[in-house]
């Protein structure tokens, strides 16, 4: 079983991360430019669904990785299933409070489910603690 976590935990690294890159565009070696990935939507869904299944796989093996539940709900939030996205959110907060893309993407979530009061706090959240030292 440890040798399985510790593969599951490599596979999180490179397969979920690389999957969710192909499909926003960021990199890859099957990147998906932001104009092709909106000209190509069934690609980027597909994406989207195979990080979800490593971001979920990694939850599995690590379950107190706040980066796996971050992820999970990135690609959630991607495929459109706010309310799950909201759920894996919620959870990687609870592991790191101060996980600024966390707060952000919640924030997205709860925009996407028309919870403008939820997404203004999470903003304004960020605004305040969120903000360089002068």
């Amino acid at each position: 079983m440890r040798g399985h976590r510790a593969h599951l935990r490599r596979r999180f690294r490179l397969g979920a991360s690389g999957h969710t890159q192909q499909a926003s565009g960021i990199g890859g070696r099957q990147k998906i430019s932001r104009s092709r990935a909106s000209k190509n939507p069934k690609q980027a869904r597909k994406e989207y669904e195979a990080a979800l299944k490593d971001f979920q796989a990694a939850v599995a093996a690590a379950p107190e990785n706040y980066r796996a539940h971050n992820g999970a709900g990135y690609a959630l939030r991607k495929l459109g299933n706010y309310e799950r996205a909201l759920a894996s959110y919620e959870r990687a907060l609870v592991l790191a409070p101060a996980s600024s893309e966390a707060i952000e993407y919640r924030a997205e979530a709860s925009l996407g489910l028309n919870r403008l009061d939820a997404a203004k706090q999470s903003y304004m959240h960020l605004f305040v603690h969120d903000r360089p030292a002068s």
